[in-house]
């Protein structure tokens, strides 16, 4: 069958509610080999008054484009752009990340506009790639008002932890299409309001960075053979005397109908306005030896322009950080003045991580923008990292599905983020003073496949997880299905098709088994007395490697087990 993307809303979009109103595209990811979805925004309502559901690409264009769709006069009108690799310049060649002119992803809206998109209705949207989806398999799509000015960085609304890399490069590489605008007719309705939720939670802490402390991992997980005084001084002294009480002075007053990062009036307790400085700070912070918040949002910034997924991108630069600072490979290779400052001995806050910031910015622009070490191998860090071998191969941390699929895991340390899945974990999956036998692990992992593939299915905001296990999803889909649900086991089968068609590969590298078996040493450290927990840590200081083999494939039987795949 011809390979399609589908770009759409779910069924229970068009009403008062833009959390149940959000575009996803899916398609078999380039970087991972199965099918992702990609949570792309709260764009329902310009995506309907086109007056489709869906959108299917198929076939190839014969040239890069970029397309826009306008509802009109009851029927659909298509306008075609040609573009060239010019169009996403602007002051590329100057370095983007210096000069703060309109480049990669806002280079190319820019042009749009510049070629006449500019008279499209005032509530058009446009999908966007940048640069690095021609160049590697990273590439990741960018929601963006085709109108207007474009917004800073730290005041963007969509989360960053629901993209899933690959999907851009499968636009621009197999469809040839590197943007894609839509609108209905000019006026179209926009969402009411909603009024708040009536029920009220006790205020989070201003970050979620605040209570992982040590679980923050750092210098490409180095962190994780560091003494305990060692970890908690990162934290004490980079982490939360520099990026969180950076991150505490941007915090802004959290109104009840503007609580939602994502841009939804509705109040979620999972979230409060100032959390979305979070996620790039998960990237682009302490796994790249950078404790400064302007230095982790200048490289956001570059990140976004280029349209590569955050965490993949920077979990590369990590590794390769790692290879220069190691002598494993010569700064010269990618143009860069210098070697990371990696100790923290001897690590300056705003000076080094400014050092740092500046070096992982020249690797993804050389990397990225065809320079000295443009092109593969090394904008993949799997094949990267096999290519390397010995050690500079074994301190990548990545997970690895099929021959060639990765995807990077997030950079908190918890066995959580390590669980071999066909969606790779995001969120924790307990609390970080339990223990969960890997059974009981890989089934929790499991339900929450069903609810992420059920709220990308269904078009509902990726930040509503909580509302989704406490029930919500269950009422919401019961009214639009007339009292009947079913959406568990819908999803729950679809969850089983995705799992079946991945082959999973064990922690590829001894940097992730040590991530693993050094978590459950900390948790052993950390909790009351238990029995298997001491039994794991006891066998993985046997034998590493065949601790977290045999670790891993019973967490997948508890995943099998739960999708009752087993016999299947």
């Amino acid at each position: 069958m011809e390979p399609v993307t589908v770009v759409g809303t779910g069924p229970l979009a068009g009403g008062r509610d833009p959390g149940l109103d959000w575009l996803v595209a899916v398609g078999a990811s380039p970087l991972w080999g199965t099918m992702l979805p990609d949570f792309l925004g709260p764009a329902g309502p310009a995506w309907q008054s086109l007056g489709i559901d869906a959108l299917v690409l198929h076939g190839r264009a014969a040239e890069p484009c970029a397309l826009a769709l306008q509802a009109g006069e009851g029927t659909l009108h298509l306008r075609r752009l040609p573009l060239t690799e010019g169009s996403w310049s602007g002051s590329l060649a100057g370095g983007g990340i210096r000069e703060g002119m309109p480049v990669g992803t806002e280079g190319l809206r820019q042009h749009l506009l510049e070629e006449g998109w500019a008279s499209l209705p005032s509530a058009s949207a446009v999908l966007l790639t940048g640069p690095a989806a021609l160049r590697s398999r990273l590439g990741s799509l960018r929601l963006r008002p085709l109108l207007g000015e474009s917004q800073p960085e730290h005041e963007r609304t969509v989360s960053y932890l629901a993209d899933r890399g690959g999907l851009g490069s499968r636009l621009a590489q197999l469809h040839r299409i590197w943007a894609l605008a839509f609108a209905g007719p000019a006026g179209a309705a926009q969402h009411e309001a909603v009024p708040p939720e009536a029920e009220e939670a006790d205020e989070p802490p201003f970050s979620m960075l605040v209570p992982l402390r040590e679980w923050l991992l750092s210098f490409n997980n180095r962190s994780v053979y560091f003494p305990r005084p060692a970890r908690e001084q990162i934290y004490e002294q980079f982490v939360a005397r520099n990026l969180l009480s950076q991150l505490e002075s941007r915090r802004q007053p959290v109104h009840p109908q503007s609580a939602c990062p994502a841009g939804c009036p509705k109040s979620c307790r999972e979230h409060q306005e100032y959390r979305r400085f979070d996620e790039p700070v998960l990237a682009f912070g302490p796994q790249l030896g950078v404790f400064d918040l302007e230095a982790v949002d200048a490289l956001a910034r570059f990140a976004d322009a280029l349209g590569i997924d955050l965490l993949e991108g920077a979990g590369l630069v990590a590794w390769l950080m790692e290879c220069l600072e190691s002598g494993w490979l010569e700064p010269v290779r990618f143009g860069l003045p210098g070697l990371p400052r990696w100790d923290p001995e001897d690590l300056d806050p705003l000076d080094d991580s400014i050092h740092n910031a500046s070096l992982a910015g020249g690797l993804l622009e050389s990397l990225f923008l065809g320079g000295s070490a443009g092109g593969e191998p090394l904008v993949d860090l799997r094949a990267a990292a096999l290519l390397m071998g010995g050690q500079a191969g074994e301190a990548a941390v990545y997970l690895a599905a099929g021959h060639n699929g990765w995807q990077s895991p997030s950079p908190i340390w918890g066995p959580d983020f390590l669980v071999p899945l066909a969606l790779p974990v995001r969120t924790l999956l307990r609390d970080r003073y339990e223990h969960l036998p890997p059974v009981e692990l890989g089934q929790r992992a499991a339900r929450w496949l069903v609810v992420e593939l059920a709220l990308a299915n269904l078009g509902i905001c990726p930040e509503r997880r909580r509302w989704a296990h406490d029930g919500g999803l269950q009422q919401a889909y019961a009214r639009r299905s007339g009292g009947h649900g079913g959406w568990e086991e819908h999803h729950r089968r679809l969850a089983g098709l995705l799992e079946r068609e991945l082959e999973h590969v064990p922690l590829p590298t001894h940097r992730g088994e040590e991530t693993l078996a050094r978590s459950l040493l900390l948790s052993q450290l950390s909790i009351l007395p238990d029995a298997d927990l001491d039994r794991w840590v006891a066998r993985m200081r046997r034998d590493t490697a065949e601790g977290c083999r045999s670790y891993l494939a019973l967490v997948r039987h508890g995943v099998e087990e739960y999708l009752q795949l087993q016999g299947s």
